[in-house]
């Protein structure tokens, strides 16, 4: 995430107006943007259509953040834009999952308004959501961010912090040398965050261990994420048992056996 999140810096500070972020990994995206602002030392605002426009007040010691309360009359997407019209201070906003508004006239108009405003300042839309069509009103004022899929030593990570987290709440056994995590994550390889976390949650609350029949297990696990279900059956600690989750079947087979 360091050559995004440098990026990104780059970015607000070249006072960039809006900065798209298109990916199905909202928490991974909001992660990157909180620790920007506490980079930067930039306030950061969130908007959903859910909880209107909220000040996070993330600070080094809590990356993930806390809100204050939503501001008044800020749950549409017309709204918000114009409280933030109003709004004089450098920051950065958060608009999630604004995809669903970009063919409202009103909403282009404002984000136009914005951009021409934010063109001059340290102020910066941020647009997160999947599939973002921008208009071509636009096109000339957005910025593309990628958010590239993690790689081996985030996935490293996200084995860590799930077996800590696990590890919490019911006894998991650990005997996994670092050879062998080197070997789980590569195996993890092509899967978002999310997907990766959920492959090695399941897999150890079916083992309950941190072992070498782990690596596996993920494997088989990615491969029924990657087709669209899971069926996992609750590994056997006994040797004989081999088989620890369903295999994929393809399409062709699948028709032919409803």
């Amino acid at each position: 995430m360091t050559d995004s999140l440098d990026r990104f810096k780059v970015l607000v500070n070249s006072n960039t107006p809006i900065i798209l972020l298109e990916t199905v990994e909202e928490a991974r995206a909001l992660a990157l943007v909180r620790r920007a602002c506490l980079d930067l030392d930039l306030p950061l605002f969130e908007w959903s259509i859910a909880d209107g426009l909220r000040r996070s007040v993330a600070s080094s010691s809590t990356p993930t953040g806390d809100f204050t309360g939503p501001i008044l009359n800020t749950t549409l997407a017309a709204q918000v834009l114009a409280h933030i019209e109003t709004m004089t201070i450098e920051a950065v906003f958060v608009l999630k999952d604004f995809h669903r508004h970009l063919e409202d006239a009103v909403v282009v108009r404002r984000l136009r308004n914005l951009a021409q405003q934010f063109a001059r300042t340290r102020r910066a839309l941020v647009l997160a959501g999947p599939a973002m069509r921008v208009p071509e009103e636009l096109e000339k004022q957005v910025e593309h961010l990628p958010l590239p899929m993690p790689d081996r030593a985030a996935l490293r990570q996200v084995i860590e912090s799930t077996y800590e987290r696990l590890a919490r709440r019911q006894k998991i056994k650990r005997s996994l040398d670092p050879t062998g995590l080197a070997a789980m994550a590569a195996n993890l390889s092509g899967l978002t965050e999310e997907e990766a976390e959920r492959a090695v949650a399941q897999a150890l609350v079916s083992r309950s261990e941190l072992s070498a029949a782990v690596i596996e297990d993920v494997l088989q696990a990615k491969k029924a994420l990657r087709i669209g279900w899971w069926t996992p059956a609750a590994a056997s600690p006994a040797p004989k048992s081999k088989r620890s989750y369903r295999p994929p079947c393809t399409p062709r087979s699948a028709s032919r056996n409803p």
